[in-house]
């Protein structure tokens, strides 16, 4: 039989089955849920297949030590949701655990309070930085492809895991951009008016936002992958054939330091293309545009430089 509990703007309901509680339907329009490890004596242990998906308020949740599974589209299509916090262990992931959740920034894992103070924690021990960047690498992986299998929390920070997550990277960027465009209009798909065109574009788009976020969130990074990764946005600036590196800079990220900052050091303002990249920004971005023109005032003003290499990772 299913019970509830009142959170403060919603309802948890849950099952109970073999002294285990399985959390089985949200409904609610609360931004924060925190479900507690126990109700009724008993141990959460299970979210259940769509528990809560569609919760279109929900921005955060926190799941307990004793969380073992995450069923099926749990918490698939949340518009809102930005992070999710769980439990560093072996957790059982169904598919689809967090499709279409296009605003998952952060999977924060958090050690298990039988584990803190153990000298085996060594994930209590890692650097906030080193933790966040986990975190970061372990929200992107339900959007790319073939990354679910990569959502494993027990592993997810080691060295070994972060070489996965790369490989997996590097497999995409050596695959062909018009692969699954013929699926695509196979699968009757043609209504969305997707040229061949539109397609390998957005294609790129994707390799590029990657590419980015893992050399702003670089632990555990090879200078092998920095290079590669590397060659990729720089094949794709201002003056190529195509120019997805500095279409993603120009249209999605040119309001954030960290990213135009990047760009600069790995060399994508160069003094052939400075004048066309001002003139296509025009008015946009125009923070991004002043760093541009007090960097290529330094560079103008060194003697002893070649171009931007002083800028170069």
């Amino acid at each position: 039989m299913e019970q509830s509990i009142r959170t403060e703007q919603g309802t948890l309901y849950y099952t109970i089955k073999e002294e285990r509680i399985t959390i089985t339907t949200y409904h609610g329009n609360d931004t924060e849920v925190v479900v507690p490890a126990e109700m009724n004596g008993l141990h959460v242990s299970k979210i259940g297949k769509k528990a809560f998906m569609n919760s279109r308020q929900l921005q955060r949740v926190s799941l307990p030590d004793t969380t073992k599974k995450l069923g099926e589209w749990a918490f698939a299509y949340c518009p809102l949701l930005k992070e999710v916090e769980l439990p560093k262990r072996k957790l059982i992931m169904g598919t689809g655990v967090f499709l279409g959740d296009k605003q998952l920034s952060h999977i924060v894992l958090r050690s298990r309070e039988k584990d803190r103070g153990k000298d085996t924690d060594w994930w209590s021990d890692c650097t906030k930085t080193y933790r966040t960047d986990t975190a970061v690498l372990l929200a992107v992986l339900p959007a790319m492809e073939s990354g679910e299998y990569l959502l494993d929390m027990k592993e997810a920070g080691k060295a070994e895991w972060f070489q996965a997550w790369d490989a997996c990277l590097l497999k995409m960027l050596d695959e062909p951009d018009e692969k699954g465009y013929t699926d695509m209009i196979l699968c009757g798909e043609e209504d969305l008016n997707c040229s061949l065109d539109i397609f390998v574009r957005e294609k790129r788009k994707k390799k590029v936002r990657y590419c980015f976020l893992r050399l702003l969130k670089d632990s555990e990074l090879s200078p092998h992958t920095r290079q590669e990764l590397k060659d990729y946005l720089m094949n794709h600036i201002v003056g190529k054939a195509s120019m997805e590196t500095w279409l993603v800079l120009k249209e999605e990220k040119g309001h954030l330091k960290e990213y135009y900052e990047l760009y600069v050091r790995l060399g994508g303002l160069t003094e052939e293309n400075y004048d066309a990249t001002l003139a296509d920004l025009g008015e946009k971005q125009p923070e991004m545009k002043a760093y541009f023109m007090r960097q290529h005032g330094e560079m103008k003003g060194k003697k002893d430089t070649d171009g931007f290499a002083m800028f170069q990772l």
